[in-house]
């Protein structure tokens, strides 16, 4: 069975199980598929996890699902929440995503600076709003990718 079949027999388990008492904690729905396919069911879950009054968090990537759920949020049965990021030029804070001692956050900056890239760095704190900016760059780099291959990812 591939990724995605397992993920399907996940949707079909929580599906089958939520009620308006229900916590449903979902992460990167469709990772095993192509985006459009992805979104469409992603959507689909969340109107009909809307309908039940289930209490839903969901975390994706997929930016699309904002202009399929809208009618959601403006029914004020969704709200758009995302993790805060603050640019190492924005100042403020200890500059290292809240803890550690801020040496890993020099190295990254030095490698987003050689990638031709803005630093970005986590806050850990959710916030209301949407996050149509994807940091797949910046975590390259904080892994350690070389500088120029993700420079070339992002031409």
């Amino acid at each position: 069975l591939s990724s995605y079949g397992l993920e399907c027999q996940d949707v079909r388990a929580v599906m089958r199980d939520a009620t308006p008492r229900s916590l449903v904690l979902l992460d990167e729905m469709g990772k095993g598929t192509e985006v459009a396919a992805a979104t469409a069911l992603s959507g689909a879950m969340l109107e009909a996890l809307a309908e039940r009054r289930s209490c839903v968090v969901f975390a994706t990537h997929l930016h699309d699902l904002v202009g399929i759920t809208a009618h959601l949020e403006a029914s004020g049965r969704l709200a758009y929440m995302c993790m805060e990021v603050r640019r190492a030029d924005d100042g403020g804070g200890s500059g290292d995503g809240g803890g550690g001692n801020g040496l890993a956050v020099g190295a990254a900056a030095a490698a987003s600076a050689a990638a031709g890239l803005p630093h970005h760095s986590p806050t850990w704190r959710v916030v209301p709003g949407v996050c149509y900016e994807s940091l797949a760059m910046q975590v390259a780099l904080d892994q350690g990718v070389d500088a120029t291959l993700v420079s070339r990812a992002g031409e």
